[in-house]
């Protein structure tokens, strides 16, 4: 296979297809234990996704969620187990000496803020994408990251899947004849 930036991407894309396999792939600096306690930051829907994804991985507990809408900590909680601790307000489940690491799976606007917190509490980070809002946040994130012996990954998910892959290389063979039209659409299904 011919060594480009796509390539690179595609075969780094197999090591974190899916937002699971890419916190399995967490580096050596991740936890030493054998499972790695996190705190999910976030129960809308990909936070509540990733919470029962997790229940699958035998390496991870979900020992800590916040948000900041009660219902949506509650499912969050349910899909967790009983041995979940809730919190209001993210700083506090960053000060539980339990978790190891967090998800961070709120809106753009408060990843910066969280991450960069999370990282100051100690805490291995998995930031759902995009990883920050502006330009400047993303050189501050870097030097907190480069400063500390923490594990930070910004997750993208559809950008390494396999069948967006296959997709655009049938699109390149001309699978489907020549395209010049595109209509796309994402419909998200359920209130906030």
């Amino acid at each position: 296979m011919p060594s480009s930036r796509r390539n690179f991407l595609k075969r780094g894309g197999a090591v974190v297809a899916g937002t699971a396999l890419g916190l399995q792939a967490w580096s050596q600096k991740a936890p030493a234990s054998d499972v790695v306690n996190l705190g999910v930051i976030g129960t809308g829907d990909r936070g509540l996704g990733l919470i029962k994804e997790l229940q699958a991985l035998s390496r991870f507990k979900v020992v800590a969620c916040s948000d900041i809408l009660p219902f949506r900590l509650e499912q969050a909680l349910h899909a967790a187990g009983k041995k979940c601790r809730g919190y209001s307000n993210y700083r506090r489940l960053l000060e539980d000496k339990r978790v190891e690491a967090v998800i961070i799976a709120t809106p753009l606007s408060l990843h910066f803020e969280m991450a960069a917190a999370a990282l100051d509490a100690g805490k291995h980070v998995y930031c759902e994408k995009t990883m920050v809002f502006r330009e400047e946040e993303v050189f501050l994130l870097i030097e907190k990251v480069k400063s500390s012996n923490l594990t930070f990954q910004v997750g993208h998910q559809y950008r390494s899947t396999p069948l967006y892959y296959r997709v655009a290389d049938m699109i390149r063979e001309g699978y489907i004849g020549e395209v010049i039209n595109v209509y796309v659409q994402w419909n998200r299904n359920g209130d906030w």
